[in-house]
Formats: structure tokens, sequence, C-alpha cells
């Protein structure tokens, strides 16, 4: 997991956090702290950090391809690229699938918007 360090004018002290989503974890810092007194903060934390990472839900990779539950019922993600619409779900030969148009990197946000 990524970290980040923030040095922050008005910090009076270390802050680590767990950015959501589990995206990366942050540590803010007041001015003029060092990199060894940083090092040794995180350390200290280590416990905590493998509690709260070892809490946070399994995060779905959603690509065309895999199936995802749309009203308990299992769906097969198609995705056409280039191409501008509005997600759908349908039914093909294999079953259910949900037909999302757009540029890949906006799949999460097209399936969630639907």
């Amino acid at each position: 997991m990524p970290l980040a360090i923030v040095e922050h004018a008005r910090a009076k002290r270390l802050t680590l956090r767990i950015e959501p989503g589990g995206r990366g974890i942050r540590v803010t810092v007041p001015p003029g702290v060092g990199r060894g007194e940083i090092d040794r903060f995180v350390a200290r934390h280590h416990g905590w950090l493998e509690g709260r990472i070892g809490k946070l839900p399994d995060q779905t990779v959603l690509k065309p391809g895999i199936r995802i539950p749309v009203r308990g019922v299992p769906h097969r993600i198609v995705h056409h690229d280039g191409r501008r619409g509005v997600t759908r779900a349908e039914r093909d030969a294999d079953g259910p699938v949900l037909i999302v148009f757009g540029d890949e990197r906006h799949l999460g946000r097209r399936i969630a918007d639907y």
C-alpha cells in the first residue's frame, strides 16, 4: 500500500490514517520532522495498521468478462470501448449481461451509477 507523507503547517503532532477504500496510508507531520522520526512512528503503529488493513473489505476488480450480482442475479460485464451509450442489462446466449459503454477507466463508476 502506498505511503504518503504530508507536511502540514498547522499540524501539532504526527497522525496516521488509511485513505478511504484502502488506497494508501497517509502520515501528516508538522514542519521540520525528520524522516527517521516518521519511520519510527510508522513502525510503532505497525500492529494498528495491520489490524485496520485486515478489516478492509476485499476490493473487486471490475473488468470485462467477470460476473457481478445485479439485484441478486450474476451478470457478465460486456464493455464497448469508444462508443457512447447508457449502461444497461440484457440477456445474450450465455445469460444475463451488463453492457457498459465508454472508456474502460470509468467502468467502475458507470456500473455504480447503473
